[in-house]
């Protein structure tokens, strides 16, 4: 007969229910046979459930995900897609302006890591479909303290040699398509891509 030190039987681990002891491996892991509230039923380690590494046979996951997907179904919106673009810039190694914002350590404030509590500060803040974000100072991070909203314009009207489409620079409306400050540009060079399709494609 099996020995173990700790009886787990009839002890539940987030959606584990403990039905009894199954075997020790030969790393010296103890395993226990565990049923979870949807019914699954499946061997799971002594430290998974004693740490709380496992909650669930993965249902607890798919719903918790789930339900983040739908929290705020803006998704869609030119908002969502600026925010978007913002993470892709600075988590993002393939993005084609990585280098101008991870890379160089520029970092996104903790809060805005979800999307809500930054639409929540950007709505707050005067956000308006014609304004766009801008950092106060280049390079400082991504931050309330540090981030406002101007005319899309603003920043580039004494600049020469702009793409512009409807009043909107190729740098702006990539942001906005949730892509990289030279997704047009370079759509429109390398792709050969009309310019209404480079400034209105969404970013994959």
């Amino acid at each position: 007969m099996a020995i173990y030190k700790i009886d787990l039987t009839n002890k539940v681990f987030g959606r584990w229910l403990v039905l009894s002891f199954s075997r020790t491996k030969e790393t010296g892991s103890r395993l226990w046979i565990c049923k979870c509230l949807c019914g699954t039923t499946k061997e799971v380690s002594y430290t998974s459930l004693v740490h709380g590494v496992s909650k669930s046979c993965g249902c607890l996951h798919k719903e918790l995900a789930s339900k983040a997907n739908k929290t705020h179904g803006e998704s869609k919106t030119r908002l969502y897609n600026i925010w978007f673009g913002m993470k892709k810039r600075i988590f993002n190694k393939k993005d084609g302006e990585y280098h101008n914002y991870g890379a160089r350590g520029i970092k996104l404030h903790k809060e805005w890591i979800q999307f809500v509590p930054f639409r929540d500060w950007a709505i707050q803040n005067g956000y308006k479909d014609n304004l766009s974000i801008e950092r106060k100072d280049p390079n400082k991070n991504y931050c309330p303290i540090n981030c406002s909203w101007i005319p899309m314009n603003e920043q580039w009207k004494t600049k020469r040699n702009l793409i512009l489409y409807k009043g909107e620079t190729q740098k702006h409306a990539g942001l906005r398509l949730g892509g990289s400050p030279t997704l047009v540009r370079d759509r429109m060079k390398i792709l050969k891509w009309s310019k209404k399709k480079a400034f209105t494609t969404l970013a994959l």
